[in-house]
């Protein structure tokens, strides 16, 4: 990545796009216009003109990629999420277990409910991180044409996913591995019914008041408190309150701890992640973290708190601002310069688009 001093050089001289640029409205017209072949090659050459430009943002995605020990096809593929099996945490209780279609309409009810649906901007991403595993895994397909230029009309180049992936294993200290695995667990409703893609993380931070059946319940206390004889199921509705609040004082340091390591890998790779995440009003801390450690990500690991002294660790550079200040201004710099970047994929998907005579020039 660029130093300091280059950082504010090339942003005293913004990068000139061309003198027209369509609307995503005509540049998605055209690409709906082409066929399945035209599309694979403005995809392959595409991706190569990307590995051609020197800019900031494709300088941080190599970077990462570099930490990266094995090939990405070697990586893998991902599968639905485990459930917690009756058998062992509720024995004879003759709870059963029955895995939705994941396209049924009550799934992506479910979803859309948790707040599990695309949003707008957001990269599209064929590699996500497992916090339950401590790996990368990998879609069970590479993103298609259509996705790759969905990406890059968002202001995301190519391999931006696997980038952040690696970014967040790199981050992770693995402390709360234990945690992270028990709410990685499939949701499922009080009736058995199991929503594959959708964690128990996923329901407990979507802020929405579930109800869970005993199963995940004591499948939890189980397995993260090692106690068996607390609460036994069927557990009375006189201890659900407290069962509930021993279940969020584990999930809160989960949720913290993702949170700060998302919105630091958001950080390296773009200006403005999408969606915000949690941590992202401390961006000046986060980000003058990583120039202090100089953007090497095991180094940010050690350096980043425990998740009950996030905002102590938070206030505390805040407090001490004149030591972080040079560093906190070189991220500016550095975000700045990410942020007019975040036009160029568009640029290069124009010139493909152009040079295959899917676009004209205008």
């Amino acid at each position: 990545m660029l130093t300091p001093l280059a950082l504010l050089a090339v942003a005293a001289s913004p990068i000139q796009e061309p003198a027209s640029v369509p609307t995503e409205k005509e540049i998605r017209a055209a690409i709906e216009h082409m066929g399945e072949d035209d599309l694979a090659e403005a995809a392959e050459w595409y991706r190569f003109e990307c590995t051609q430009i020197g800019t900031e943002s494709r300088n941080a995605i190599v970077s990462a990629l570099a930490l990266l020990e094995v090939d990405p096809g070697f990586l893998d593929v991902d599968s639905p999420p485990p459930f917690y099996d009756p058998g062992e945490h509720t024995p004879g209780q003759g709870a059963r277990r029955h895995v939705l279609d994941p396209h049924s309409s009550r799934v992506r009810r479910q979803r859309a409910e948790f707040g599990l649906v695309p949003v707008p901007g957001a990269p599209i991403v064929a590699y996500r991180y497992d916090w339950a595993s401590g790996e990368i895994r990998r879609r069970a397909s590479p993103l298609r044409p259509n996705e790759l230029f969905e990406n890059a009309l968002a202001g995301y180049l190519p391999d931006y996913g696997l980038a952040r992936a690696i970014l967040l294993a790199r981050l992770d200290d693995g402390s709360l591995r234990k945690e992270m695995a028990g709410f990685g667990h499939a949701y499922a409703d009080r009736a058995g019914n199991v929503f594959p893609g959708i964690t128990l993380f996923d329901a407990w931070a979507s802020g929405k008041t579930i109800e869970m059946p005993d199963v995940d319940t004591l499948g939890l206390v189980h397995d993260l408190l090692g106690d068996w004889k607390r609460w036994t199921a069927p557990v009375p509705p006189a201890q659900h309150d407290e069962l509930y609040a021993t279940l969020g004082e584990l999930f809160v340091p989960v949720r913290r701890a993702r949170a700060l390591r998302e919105t630091a890998a958001d950080l390296y790779l773009t200006a403005d992640p999408i969606p915000p995440g949690l941590y992202l009003p401390a961006a000046d801390v986060i980000g003058a973290a990583w120039v202090e450690v100089e953007y090497k990500p095991t180094a940010l690991a050690k350096e980043l708190p425990a998740p009950d002294e996030i905002n102590a660790w938070i206030a505390a550079r805040r407090g001490a601002a004149r030591d972080h200040d040079a560093a906190r201004l070189d991220f500016e710099a550095r975000r700045a310069l990410l942020r007019r970047e975040a036009s160029w994929p568009r640029v290069l998907l124009v010139k493909v688009l152009r040079g295959l005579g899917a676009m004209k020039e205008q």
